[in-house]
């Protein structure tokens, strides 16, 4: 209409039909009531010189906004094409959290174990997943060492859900959130 807002019709004013798209309506008709406003106070250049930076800003913001969605996008992607990775393994990936419990799984994590989902673990201790002498290894050397180095890769004794023991090689790496 009068202030630049969506009309049926041509547009009121030259520049009405960019602002329009460019600027959202409730932006183009607080300017627009700023402008007349000033106007009415016999202010109109001053008024106009106000609107016009505040448009600016408004523009900045708009396209300052419109990156971040934009490199948000690309960095929710770029998490779900690692996520659909981490699933698709054939090896067993799995966090475990300051307090010992699982936090993640993927599948094949929770078959080497003998397990049908991963759903069946989350929540539960590493501890359930190893006998007696290995869980005192694992507390004795194994977690020092991922403290100091950041890491460990062994052979360790696994038990699956039946309570079968197996062999297995095992690769703990430290995260700085805590897995």
């Amino acid at each position: 209409g009068e202030c630049g807002g969506p009309s049926p019709g041509p547009p009121a004013r030259p520049g009405d039909e960019f602002l329009a798209r460019v600027y959202p309506p409730a932006v183009i008709a607080f300017a627009c009531l700023a402008g007349l406003a000033g106007a009415a106070r016999g202010r109109s250049r001053r008024a106009y010189a106000e609107l016009e930076q505040a448009l600016r800003r408004q523009y900045d913001l708009n396209r300052s906004l419109t990156q971040s969605e934009s490199a948000r996008a690309r960095a929710e992607d770029e998490l779900s094409r690692r996520a659909a990775a981490i699933e698709a393994s054939v090896d067993g990936i799995g966090l475990v959290n300051a307090s010992g419990r699982l936090t993640y799984l993927n599948e094949a994590f929770a078959g080497v174990y003998g397990y049908r989902d991963a759903a069946a673990l989350t929540g539960a201790s590493w501890t359930t997943l190893y006998p007696a002498e290995e869980r005192e290894r694992f507390d004795k050397d194994v977690h020092a060492r991922v403290l100091r180095d950041g890491s460990w890769r062994g052979e360790a004794v696994g038990r699956r859900a039946d309570g079968a023991g197996f062999a297995q090689e095992v690769s703990l790496t430290a995260v700085e959130d805590g897995g």
